[in-house]
This record gives structure tokens, C-alpha cells and sequence, in this order.
């Protein structure tokens, strides 16, 4: 009898550890997200940003673009620390007219986030910027696909939003010449 409870209780034990395995194993892994797309005006941090009023560009405008998110890998830089961590985030963006499937203008890697961090991070943000030179671009409708890669973990994720691009008025051009005189020069 004490062999058959033994036995029973060897079983019922090994069943409980094959169920919590399958349950652990069963639990998602972090998954990469966008918690904040947007056009803005200026950025200076995490979660400091002006947004832009609209979706409206003028040819010869600045268009900034703001990306905060989560669920990226952060490895360990030395297996028996966790002192600090490697990110290597990127973004990749393309350009459509909303009508047609392939894009005006494309290009990878537009902005990384790579290197050494020293504390767990639970979000972060990428943001950059392109201008609307006036020989590139004509008026109309437009949609911008951000393809957000974490090049650790593998995942990526895309979202896109729309905007329309105009003919600079007199205040825009105005507010481009404001910008232009305060920009550093560059040889």
C-alpha cells in the first residue's frame, strides 16, 4: 500500500511540475509596442515633447516624428550583473500616397537607438526629423509608416498615420525663414 501511495503521489507530483512548466511556458514574453506616435514641435526627453496641431505640412516645413515605446530586450552586458543592459532599437520609415502600396520615399535605419544603459528601462523614445524640400515633394495626401525594429529580440512593429502637405502660405514661409536664421551653419 505505501509503495501504491508513493507511487500515486510520485505522479500527481510530476503531472503539478508538467502543468506549471506548460503554464510558465505558456506566459508571453515582453511584446514590443507603440505607446506614442505622434508629429511634434520640439522634444526634449521622454514624455517631453510639444505636439504638433494637425497633420498639415507646408513644403519647406520640418516634419518631426515622435516614437515612445515598450516590451523592447534589454540584455545583460555581463551574464552575472545587472548592473547594465544593451538596447538596440531602429526605425524605418516609408512614404506612400494612401492609394497606392509603394512608397514615394523609404529609408531604414532612419534613427537608432543602440548602446549600454545603465538602469532596467521600461520605456524610451526615438525621434527625428525631415524636411519637405520643395523639389522633392507636391501637394496632397500622404501616409508615413514607421516599421519600429528591436534588432535584439527580433520583434517589430509597425504603425502608420497620415498627413497632408500644401503650398507654403505667407505665415509658413514666415515661420521656415524663423527656423532657417536659427539653425547652426554648417561647412
Amino acid at each position: 500500500m505505501k509503495k501504491r501511495t508513493w507511487g500515486c503521489s510520485l505522479f500527481v507530483a510530476l503531472l503539478s511540475l508538467a502543468v506549471l512548466c506548460r503554464a510558465q511556458a505558456a506566459v508571453p514574453a515582453d511584446v514590443l509596442t507603440v505607446t506614442r506616435l505622434l508629429f511634434v514641435e520640439n522634444v526634449s526627453g521622454l514624455s517631453q515633447y510639444t505636439p504638433k496641431q494637425g497633420a498639415r505640412f507646408a513644403i519647406g516645413d520640418l516634419c518631426t516624428s515622435y516614437i515612445e515605446t515598450t516590451g523592447f530586450a534589454l540584455y545583460p552586458t555581463n551574464p552575472n550583473s545587472e548592473e547594465a543592459f544593451e538596447v538596440d532599437l531602429a526605425v524605418d520609415v516609408a512614404v506612400k500616397i494612401p492609394q497606392r502600396r509603394r512608397p514615394l520615399v523609404s529609408a531604414q535605419d532612419i534613427e537608432t537607438v543602440k548602446g549600454t544603459v545603465y538602469s532596467r528601462l521600461s520605456s524610451t523614445f526615438i525621434a527625428f526629423s525631415f524636411l519637405f524640400h520643395e523639389d522633392d515633394w507636391e501637394p496632397g495626401d500622404y501616409v508615413i509608416e514607421y516599421t519600429l525594429r528591436d534588432n535584439l529580440s527580433g520583434q517589430s512593429v509597425v504603425q502608420e498615420m497620415a498627413f497632408q502637405l500644401e503650398e507654403p502660405t505667407e505665415d509658413d514661409l514666415a515661420r521656415q525663414s524663423r527656423r532657417t536664421s536659427t539653425e547652426p551653419v554648417v561647412d
